[in-house]
């Protein structure tokens, strides 16, 4: 058992606690939780941090089997030249395990416990049998807008999720997938669904007029024979197909939603959470997306780190930095609660509350007088 305080604990569902003590089984789960309403005592065993303590962090969206890509991919190059660049470095450039695992062992360091990640290949499989962190694995593919080819990327789907433990299989992006291919992968979705959505400036052009740069590329690939223009945004020619009472369905990046896009989403469904990736949106685009837009209609925004061939580091409190002008309550919120919801994990993961196995991390650096992050704020996994 341990018996553990800080300066300040967030909860994150209730209230932070000032000198709070959080007690803990040997078995990770929380036991009880004292409000010492400031008046910290001495007590025995007692483990006391300077700083503060959260929940362990959930990261929504990642794609650990590009980990082998880092430094390969310049920055500021827009999407489409990115595309390319992927495509290319994927092709030329050989495997790399050990930086896959170094990855995955980053992410532990960095307090994550829980990781929505995308898998193209089985090259992870592996490393997810590992325990210490919860891995909800996005089987990804797409159809190019063919119809012939939508019963065949299915059945590659099924064939390479018999690697993991719990998965879905999910469409890639609007841009590679026609709305019939994403209504038929969440068809075979039991509970939680992710897409990369409006991530590309030409996505929404692409459904509106039949045009724009994203299509001229793929248009390159695919003659797009099936390829229907809808007049409308690229999420609003699909998501009113895919979504139902019991699927949560994940919608990232979203830097060019239009706050239009997102009333519509609202609308239409209570179990849409926003992932957003700020790091890898600026090291592609040099762009993010609204976030008051989403703030401001009460959306359940959760955060990714995207892989680390757009990324630095795979650390969910550097994704956190970038939201400093917003109470660290409520973004802390994102990094936590709102994606264990959105895996559907919050039973165990996301607060800290009695009966709850969540992880603990401490913040060091803390700003206490103005209650957000610093520059130099860093996190230590403690449980």
């Amino acid at each position: 058992m341990r018996k553990i305080a800080a300066h300040y604990i967030f909860p994150v569902t209730t209230k932070p606690l000032k000198n709070g003590i959080i007690i803990i089984n040997d078995y990770g789960e929380i036991i009880e939780i004292i409000d010492t309403k400031g008046d910290l005592k001495e007590t025995s065993s007692l483990e006391f941090y300077n700083g503060v303590i959260v929940p362990g962090f959930i990261n929504t969206h990642c794609h650990l089997e590009l980990s082998y890509l880092k430094g390969k991919i310049p920055m500021h190059t827009g999407h489409v030249e990115f595309i390319r660049q992927i495509v290319e470095n994927i092709k030329t450039t050989e495997v790399d395990v050990d930086k896959i695992e170094n990855a995955f062992l980053e992410m532990k360091k960095e307090g994550i416990v829980a990781v929505a990640d995308i898998s193209n290949r089985e090259i992870t499989s592996q490393i997810k049998q590992n325990n210490d962190i919860y891995f909800h694995t996005f089987i990804e593919l797409a159809d190019f807008f063919n119809n012939e080819n939508i019963e065949t990327q299915i059945s590659v789907g099924k064939k390479l999720g018999k690697n993991f433990i719990k998965k879905s299989i999910v469409a890639h992006a609007p841009y590679t997938c026609s709305p019939e291919f994403i209504v038929e992968t969440a068809k075979l979705s039991r509970d939680v669904y992710s897409i990369h959505n409006q991530e590309v400036k030409s996505e929404n052009e692409m459904y509106i007029k039949g045009s724009g740069e994203i299509f001229n590329l793929l248009k390159q690939r695919n003659p797009f024979s099936d390829f229907n223009i809808t007049k409308k945004t690229a999420l609003q020619s699909y998501l009113d197909k895919i979504s139902r009472n019991d699927l949560n369905i994940l919608l990232v990046h979203n830097i060019f939603t239009t706050e239009e896009d997102i009333k519509y989403a609202e609308n239409l469904s209570e179990n849409i959470y926003w992932t957003l990736c700020p790091k890898s949106n600026l090291f592609i685009q040099n762009k993010l997306p609204e976030i008051k837009n989403f703030i401001k209609n009460n959306c359940k925004i959760t955060l990714g780190t995207d892989s680390l061939a757009t990324n630095n580091r795979l650390s969910i409190i550097e994704e956190m930095k970038n939201f400093t002008e917003f109470n660290f309550t409520e973004v802390l919120k994102w990094a936590t609660i709102n994606g264990a919801k959105a895996l559907k994990i919050n039973n165990i993961y996301g607060s800290i509350e009695i009966g709850k196995k969540p992880g603990l991390n401490l913040i060091s650096n803390f700003d206490f007088k103005n209650n957000h992050l610093k520059k130099d704020s860093f996190v230590k996994k403690i449980m």
